[in-house]
């Protein structure tokens, strides 16, 4: 149970992060198409 719960909580920072890393990609992506 204590491994299943850990397993959890690393894939949800995994989703969190690759979330935020898409979230800030998507802005650079969107600036650089302005500045263009």
């Amino acid at each position: 149970l204590r491994s299943l719960a850990c397993h959890g909580y690393f894939y949800t920072s995994v989703a969190v992060r690759r979330f935020a890393f898409r979230r800030k990609f998507n802005r650079v992506v969107s600036f650089r198409s302005r500045e263009t």
